[in-house]
């Protein structure tokens, strides 16, 4: 998917999400990281980050007992590019640098994860709407050439 607008009317309802939602599941199914086009306007840089912090907040909800979690590993897992999932992890404050080896690790910030399960809970927009995919049916994404009608 290469532009996703919400009419203003239908903003607000959780359409916007809807469609992130499904341009993820496609890439997803595609074996690839997604990401949107840039540059993003001030209503998609809103709508991408809301997504991109409850995705991986929900992801930390998801594999509480992980002990190594990198970005590739959660780029894997949810379609996101690795960029966007460091910039996000960067924004929350759940990345940093350690001094001695250099390397990056992720911390699990539970004030945030806790805050966002509550509200995730209290949450009746998007409820039942959420996309798995098992029912998405398209000879494109079968991985097989001959399940391409010519």
């Amino acid at each position: 998917m290469s532009c996703i607008m919400t009419l203003p009317q239908y903003q607000r309802a959780g359409y916007g999400r809807f469609l992130i939602d499904f341009s993820y599941l496609l890439s997803r199914r595609e074996g690839q990281h997604g990401s949107p086009e840039k540059p993003l306007s001030d209503l998609g840089r809103v709508s991408y980050h809301a997504y991109w912090k409850s995705v991986i907040l929900n992801f930390m909800i998801k594999n509480p007992n992980k002990k190594s979690i990198s970005i590739n590993g959660m780029a894997d897992s949810t379609g996101m590019c690795p960029h966007d999932i460091a910039s996000t992890l960067h924004r929350l404050g759940m990345i940093e640098r350690e001094p001695i080896t250099m390397k990056f690790k992720i911390h699990r910030r539970i004030d945030l994860i806790n805050s966002h399960q509550l509200k995730e809970d209290k949450s009746t927009r998007y409820r039942g709407a959420r996309l798995t995919g098992h029912k998405l049916i398209t000879p494109f994404f079968r991985g097989d050439q001959t399940s391409v009608q010519k």
